[in-house]
């Protein structure tokens, strides 16, 4: 059952991923925004968490281009479908700038909303594809943790 939060804040990822989705192809103003956030009847409070999530997307695109890139092995990130590529976007800037939610739960609920608009194959490889990029934050967090406490 999901609670109440977790509804807002799925809603809220999926305004975000409409709106990600619409930037591979269109360039975004406020009043687009306000648009999708409208049809989706999203609190104000959950526009503004959109509106950041967002924007980390749209600010630090080629970072996480670069970083999708590392972890779609068979794949180049340009031949990816706008829909998946939109999905991992929005999944890695969450996991990367946003500290306040488990990675485990943002990949969740991008998966609960992927099944909307993507494929099986989609589903699958999204879901590959985050869980070796939380792989490597485990593991260098570890390592990290192993070397500061050798170090003493």
């Amino acid at each position: 059952m999901i609670t109440k939060q977790q509804g807002k804040r799925r809603n809220m990822r999926e305004a975000a991923f409409k709106i990600v989705f619409a930037s591979l192809f269109i360039e975004q103003t406020m009043k687009f925004r306000q648009e999708i956030y409208k049809l989706v009847q999203l609190p104000a409070d959950c526009c503004e968490d959109a509106d950041k999530l967002v924007d980390s997307v749209l600010n630090n695109k080629q970072e996480l281009l670069e970083v999708l890139s590392k972890y779609c092995i068979r794949y180049k990130v340009e031949h990816l479908f706008y829909t998946d590529k939109a999905f991992l976007l929005l999944a890695l800037a969450e996991m990367k700038y946003f500290t306040d939610v488990n990675h485990i739960i943002i990949v969740d609920e991008i998966v609960s909303i992927a099944k909307k608009y993507s494929t099986e194959h989609g589903l699958s490889f999204i879901n590959g594809v985050l869980a070796a990029y939380i792989k490597d934050i485990e593991l260098n967090a570890y390592i990290t943790h192993i070397l500061e406490n050798t170090e003493e």
